[in-house]
């Protein structure tokens, strides 16, 4: 999959990118949304440690949507600590396996459960 325009550069280059993961991509939008709303530094910064996490991967994942809509950080949370969840036990691979678990793991630092 290749997206046609470059957001660090402006430029019309191609990046090419590879498919998300389903359940990593609703991950990535619940806590996008999340993010998208007024948060405490603490669950700031976990969620972007999650979403890092997520993102960390080469070729990279297409960008996600334009910016959500603000949801609760609650259900926000949780609904992407479930994804996670589903991910770690349904992952193609060792590598979306541990990506999973690992951005879990920075949303347990606030207290968040399967």
């Amino acid at each position: 999959m290749t997206d046609n325009h470059n957001p660090f550069t402006g430029n019309a280059s191609p990046i090419t990118t590879q498919p998300e993961p389903l359940r990593l991509g609703r991950a990535a939008q619940a806590l996008d949304a999340v993010l998208a709303g007024d948060l405490d530094v603490e669950t700031r910064l976990a969620v972007g440690a999650a979403l890092a996490v997520l993102a960390d991967v080469h070729p990279p994942y297409p960008p996600l949507p334009e910016p959500a809509q603000p949801v609760p950080a609650a259900e926000g949370i949780a609904l992407a600590v479930a994804e996670l969840a589903a991910a770690v036990e349904h992952a193609g691979s060792v590598e979306e396996a541990i990506r999973a678990g690992l951005a879990a793991r920075e949303l347990r630092r606030i207290g968040a459960r399967p």
